[in-house]
């Protein structure tokens, strides 16, 4: 199973890093939007920890090697970043792999499940909005598994303040080897393929739910369900706003120091987490 703390550590960061200056309220389409599917990746300067690695020609990162850049500052994250890069060695053609068409795809047979009922408009570029599929290979301590999780970050023009906005999806998947037997680059990197075939269609639908202002009314203050819920690895207590309750899986909003996190919506599978009282 998966432990979440470090994508949920992720989340926040990345949410809490840009609150201050990034717009992170959707627009309000009367009807549904174009959507761009970016065949790039999310910015390595200010959308990802600086130690990541990104495999060439992919959507995929590598992480799991950091630690020195908080002591070393430029020089320190460099060494992570290359001591994440050697991780990965020979799987690198495995890993290689991008996730843009699946999306495409998940999201024009989404679109007359969503709140929609009807086709969204999937284009190669000039969208209302853009979305940016990429993956998140984290190795554990002891470097035997490591956690995998999915990532689309949309930009759209904010109205308001005529800047861009930004908002991150996350989808936490599970954990396996890197290598070897059932591990993520095994069979030319199947397994890795197959969670994101899983992947794609939840973050669709969500993505498109939101777009269709469908979680507004339960994030509203005092209209908000909130529950308290640990990752089966972990005794860390989280607590998130309940956006929406599907049969598979929790649409979550997290939390920091009791405010929502308002730039990150969680699709949290309900086998991998526990309801605490």
């Amino acid at each position: 199973m998966i432990g979440l703390s470090t994508t949920f550590g992720l989340m926040l960061a990345l949410a809490l890093a840009g609150c201050a200056s990034t717009p992170t309220q959707l627009p309000e389409f009367k009807q549904p939007p174009s959507i761009s599917i970016s065949k790039e990746t999310v910015s390595t300067f200010t959308e990802v920890p600086a130690e990541d690695y990104l495999i060439p020609g992919s959507q995929v990162f590598v992480a799991g090697k950091g630690g020195a850049g908080r002591y070393l500052a430029l020089l320190g994250m460099a060494i992570d970043k290359a001591r994440n890069e050697s991780q990965v060695g020979a799987s690198a053609d495995a890993l290689r792999v991008t996730f843009d068409e699946q999306l495409a795809q998940a999201l024009r047979t989404q679109g007359e499940k969503s709140a929609w009922q009807r086709p969204v408009p999937v284009l190669p570029a000039g969208g209302d909005v853009l979305v940016i599929p990429a993956a998140r290979i984290v190795m554990r301590e002891d470097e035997s598994k490591a956690d995998l999780s999915f990532r689309v970050t949309m930009r759209f023009n904010d109205a308001a303040s005529g800047s861009q906005g930004r908002k991150n999806y996350f989808y936490v998947y599970g954990l396996r080897p890197l290598t070897g037997p059932g591990g993520w680059a095994a069979d030319n990197g199947a397994l890795l393929k197959q969670a994101a075939s899983e992947a794609m269609g939840p973050l669709a639908k969500v993505i498109l739910d939101d777009l269709a202002g469908s979680y507004r009314a339960s994030a509203e203050p005092g209209q908000e369900r909130l529950i308290k819920w640990k990752p089966l690895t972990s005794e860390q207590v989280l607590t998130s706003v309940v956006l929406r309750e599907e049969p598979g899986y929790y649409i979550l909003r997290p939390r920091f120091k009791d405010r929502p996190v308002t730039g990150v919506v969680v699709i949290a599978p309900k086998q991998l987490v526990r309801l605490e009282p």
